[in-house]
């Protein structure tokens, strides 16, 4: 139940003065509510940005009276600093029948919820209850589930103890034995090693001697290289300045472009266009001079006054047979050709013999000669063996194919051409030419250098490479003993694959400090009984064994073996002379008996002892439990009876076997309650009265310490599904500044968000609405209050309703308690409370 809280008044006292101080928070600018406070001077009404009287005055405020309670005053400030402080004088405040029927409704919500809570309670010890009986039924159920289970466990243990024992013993017996193979294995491995480094050591010496006059050598056959070039540099040199002037005597880029100009600086070059036709809708009033290339044909035109004159080279058509013209380049060609080829036959009188029949007896012999059987001479014969012999066949045949005589032509120019005495070079070329010259020398060794080859620079690189690689030059015995190397250990590190196996009873031994440990394998001959393998541990008894298991970046104990006991993944094996106590597996409060039948404890059987036996035989003179019962008083009733004050002569006066005050009871009588909790209930003796009540819910918040102003939290609740949260807060201040009001809060889910409906305040004095605030983050909200007190001002909220639909109980748990923390910043609110809408008065309608 939430704490309603209200505000402490002021006693108005003759001749009595209070100076107030409030301090407000102002959100968007604008600061509207009730003073605290009521019957306020406004001429000593006064708003600041700083406590009394400091900093910036505020002027832009104004106040007003409520027409039906003339002693409160309204005050609405525009400013964009917050807090301010308002400060005035009161003579008291006037308490109204609205704060009496407030706190009535307050008491009486109180009893309701009061009477609510003793009913729930007494129906949950009900059930806690019955659920504890249950419980002890089961709990003696699993003891005896235990007892067995503890018996099967104890003897399984044993059985697994002795087998891990023989297992353990057997191994270290083995370990001990490779342990001493191992150790002799290695002894030897470390001398045979140690042999090894001795050669290698005396061989790496006589390599890097070796080594070094070779790098002399090459230095002095680089130094005279270097003399050699430097005398090439200089011949170069010579001959780049002697032909510079040549190179130098040509044309310009610059120069060619100026002398073409100088030919056609009569014309005036126009766009080009697409076709001919297109010149006469393009120009169509050309001028003398004018230039025009067509794009289709790529001949070019130029006006001469009268009409378009084609004047490139590409104008003047090839010549035919029946038309004047230019040659093509294979027309050139075969011209010369036949130029070339034209004679005179000295023997045109045999030329002219010449006729048919003579012609096709030559086919004829063309023929026979060119039958598959060839007639040929022993000399062709011969080129025509050693032919077949070269035969071969070129993997760049589709090369060679493509070679024709005109490309192997254009070789020839090209050859001639790179073969003139004026020689073509780059821009690049020219540059390095001229560095060279600039480095011009002289090498006093040229007949040296002029011997050094490129094969003879490839094999003093080889050589180099050779001498400087990671790959030793060994000698013969050295390989031999090198290849048998890696059939052993290595004396440090190294993996080892395959079977390590030991013949003898060698150790396999760690040492580190005073510390060692030995695996070996003891064994005589095959007949032997006691063969073993031993794991061996030793120095000052506190080694131990220790087995893990790795899965990944986990490292798991899985058994440890010390001195003093054996555990398996960190737990205790119990054994024949390590037994687990009753403590041990949580039957520390179970008897150690060794009854055949179900065991029970001494403390039972003690009160079993004095009990008498469930069932026997007795006659009619002796009364039943129940007859006795009717008759006669208990032991119990009887150290009751107050003996004295309780004879017969004092509680039953007139003799009629009824105690007189219990005659006072025949009749019916009424139980009045007052106070907290009202009501009535009537009790005639017939049956049992029953009186519910509730307790209050009431929370104090804030503190009675010094600047203790700021903002706290009131209540909390995470919200789920769909519902309705309904809580009726009466707020008064406990100490100074007599603030009071009732707030009325409604939340609602719609299952994934939640939201404020209603933070109301039904009625309230001295209260800023801007001081109370809703939260919400996700499906929690919470309510917030800002404490404006700087001292002796906790605020008391307490619940004077409480439901959700259809339940008078709250759907989900809500969070209210005490609270003196405040928070550390301020809170953004979701929601900030505000005042019911009254209706309107006469004061609302002045000025409209």
């Amino acid at each position: 139940m939430n704490v309603t809280k209200f505000y402490e008044k002021l006693n108005k006292l003759e001749n009595n003065i209070y100076v107030i101080e409030e301090v407000v928070e102002v959100l968007n600018g604008v600061y509207e509510s009730e003073l605290q406070h009521d019957n306020v001077n406004l001429k000593t009404l006064n708003v600041y940005t700083g406590s009394k009287l400091t900093g910036n005055k505020i002027e832009a405020y104004f106040t007003s009276t409520p027409s039906l309670a003339p002693w409160k005053t309204i005050i609405k400030i525009y400013s964009n600093v917050s807090p301010i402080y308002i400060s005035y004088e009161t003579s008291g405040d006037q308490v109204e029948a609205g704060d009496i029927n407030n706190l009535q409704d307050a008491v009486v919500e109180t009893q309701e919820n009061l009477n609510s809570e003793i009913y729930r309670a007494t129906g949950a010890e009900k059930v806690l209850t019955d659920n504890l009986n249950t419980e002890i039924n089961r709990a003696k159920g699993s003891e005896d589930t235990l007892n067995k289970n503890l018996s099967n466990e104890s003897n399984r243990a044993k059985n697994s103890e002795s087998a891990i024992n023989v297992d353990l013993e057997n191994e270290v017996n083995r370990a001990k034995a490779a342990e001493n193979t191992l150790n002799n294995n290695l002894i030897a491995e470390t001398n045979r090693a140690k042999g090894a480094e001795d050669v290698l050591t005396k061989n790496l010496s006589a390599e890097v001697t070796r080594a070094t006059n070779a790098e002399n050598t090459l230095i002095n056959n680089l130094t005279s290289e270097s003399t050699r070039a430097k005398s090439a540099e200089n011949t170069l040199t010579s001959t780049i300045n002697a032909n510079t002037p040549i190179w130098n005597d040509k044309y310009t880029k610059n120069e060619v472009d100026n002398k073409i100009s100088q030919v056609v600086s009569n014309m005036d070059w126009k766009e080009s266009v697409a076709t001919y036709a297109d010149i006469a809708t393009t120009y169509p009033n050309p001028q003398d001079g004018w230039t025009v290339n067509v794009k289709d044909t790529d001949i070019t035109y130029r006006y001469s006054g009268t009409s378009w004159i084609p004047i490139s080279a590409n104008s003047i058509p090839l010549a035919s047979s029946s038309v004047d013209g230019k040659m093509s380049k294979q027309d050139k060609i075969d011209h010369d050709d036949m130029n070339s080829k034209k004679h005179t036959h000295s023997n045109r009188s045999i030329l002219d013999i010449i006729n048919q029949t003579l012609i096709d007896n030559w086919n004829a012999a063309y023929t026979h000669v060119s039958d598959v059987v060839k007639h040929i001479t022993s000399t062709e014969r011969t080129n025509w063996n050693t032919a077949y012999t070269n035969n071969h066949t070129h993997n760049n045949k589709s090369v060679l194919d493509g070679i024709t005589s005109a490309l192997i032509s254009n070789w020839n120019s090209a050859y001639t051409h790179i073969s003139d005495a004026v020689k073509h070079i780059t821009s690049t070329e020219r540059t390095n030419w001229n560095e060279a010259y600039s480095k011009e020398h002289d090498h006093s060794n040229k007949s040296l250098i002029d011997t050094i080859t490129q094969a003879l620079i490839d094999k003093w690189n080889a050589a180099y490479s050779h001498i400087s690689d990671t790959v030793k030059h060994i000698t013969s015995d050295e390989r031999t003993l090198w290849n048998t190397v890696s059939n052993k250990f290595n004396s440090s590190g190294g993996d080892i694959t395959g079977n390590v196996k030991f013949p003898n009873d060698s150790k396999l031994e760690w040492t580190r400090n005073t510390d060692y440990a030995r695996i070996s394998f003891k064994n005589t001959s095959d007949g032997d009984s006691d063969s073993y393998m031993q794991f061996l541990i030793g120095d000052n008894g506190n080694e131990y064994f220790k087995f893990d298991s790795v899965n990944g970046s986990t490292t798991t104990e899985l058994l440890t073996i010390k001195s003093d006991y054996l555990r398996y993944k960190g737990n205790k094996v119990y054994h024949e002379s390590n037994k687990p106590t009753p403590a041990d597996i949580g039957l520390g409060n179970v008897e150690n008996t060794s009854d055949l039948s179900k065991p029970i404890s001494t403390a039972v059987q003690s009160a079993l002892n004095g009990k008498a036996n469930s069932s026997h035989t007795h006659d009619d003179r002796y009364y039943t439990e129940t007859e006795a019962d009717s008759k006669f008083a208990t032991k119990s009733e009887i150290s009751q009876a107050g003996y004295g004050d309780m004879l017969k002569s004092i509680y039953d006066t007139n003799n009629n076997g009824v105690v007189d005050r219990a005659e006072k009871l025949a009749t019916t009588r009424k139980i009045n309650l007052n106070g907290d909790v009202t009501g009535t209930v009537i009790f005639d003796g017939s049956e049992d009265a029953s009186i519910t009540t509730s307790s209050r819910q009431i929370a104090f918040i804030g503190s009675d310490a010094a600047s203790s102003n700021g903002w706290y939290k009131v209540a909390s609740q995470t919200m789920s599904g769909y519902g309705n949260t309904n809580i009726m807060f009466a707020v008064c201040s406990t100490y100074g500044n007599y603030y009071a009001g009732i707030l009325e809060l409604q939340m609602r889910t719609d299952n994934t968000s939640i939201s404020c409906r209603a933070l109301t305040w039904l009625s309230k004095y001295g209260f800023n609405i801007n001081h109370f605030i809703i939260v919400i983050n996700g499906m929690t909200w919470t309510l917030y209050v800002y404490r404006d007190f700087g001292q002796y001002g906790r605020l008391a909220f307490e619940i004077l309703s409480s439901s959700s639909i259809g339940n008078k109980q709250q759907a989900w748990a809500l969070i209210f308690s005490d609270n003196n923390t405040k928070e550390t910043n301020a809170p953004t609110a979701t929601t900030i409370s505000s005042d019911v809408k009254k209706t309107l008065t006469w004061n609302d309608l002045k000025g409209v």
